[in-house]
């Protein structure tokens, strides 16, 4: 038989009964959820995750420590928990980039001091933007033979109008679509681009010249050919 059916503040605060829990216990929770094989499927898994983000953003201090140098895939982006660096809160406005780099949720933005407290990136620099091109040029390269899909073909052209709409810097090495065999593409640096407004007859007889060009992509806009001054 309980001696009082009600405990004092004093002794909840003595008991500890107050305290938030420990961040270690916090993240066993979150480490919970990661396990689950498939989070989609219960509908308390948002609402779980929710509580913890917001218990976290309230009490940074507190995971200073276990966040701060471990590489612990924490951030949920729809489909998996990633690491803090490899993640960023938006893309740059009018660019879907998401084949290559993920986002954070729309409904996680809330918690924007914790994620960018913890690493997460609030977007991509220029140089970061350029480098998905060098990216995908040197996995295309590494194919045989070396061509690249539609996912890439539309990334590529989304930076290219992207960095014209924007007045971005361009480089003689700055990689753009280019035609290659059977209606294919790969990329090649700018400086060995050419816009094609000749027959297929005279292309023929330039390759037969041993002349190293590459002619741009039909799909490429010719305002954005323009822009990066590729020579006709």
């Amino acid at each position: 038989m309980p001696l009082t059916s009600e405990l004092t503040k004093h002794v909840c605060n003595h008991l500890g009964l107050y305290d938030p829990p420990p961040a270690e216990k916090v993240l066993e929770n979150l480490s919970a959820l990661r396990s689950m094989a498939n989070p989609n499927s219960d509908f308390q898994f948002k609402t779980k995750l929710h509580s913890i983000y917001k218990f976290m953003q309230d009490n940074k201090t507190n995971f200073r420590d276990l966040l701060g140098t471990n590489g612990i895939p924490w951030i949920w982006n729809k489909s998996e928990f990633v690491c803090p660096e490899d993640i960023v809160l938006t893309y740059p406005p009018e660019l879907d980039l998401s084949p290559y780099v993920k986002k954070v949720p729309e409904e996680f933005l809330q918690y924007e001091s914790l994620l960018t407290q913890f690493g997460v990136r609030k977007t991509m620099s220029d140089e970061e933007i350029e480098d998905i091109l060098h990216d995908i040029k040197h996995r295309i390269d590494y194919r045989r033979p070396p061509h690249g899909d539609s996912t890439e073909l539309k990334v590529s052209i989304a930076i290219l109008d992207w960095m014209r709409r924007n007045e971005k810097h361009l480089k003689d090495s700055t990689p753009v679509p280019v035609m290659a065999e059977n209606q294919n593409f790969n990329l090649h640096s700018l400086s060995k681009t050419v816009f094609c407004d000749i027959s297929a007859e005279g292309l023929e007889d330039l390759k037969q010249d041993n002349e190293e060009f590459y002619v741009i992509h039909v799909e490429v806009l010719p305002i954005t050919a323009r822009w990066l001054k590729v020579p006709s």
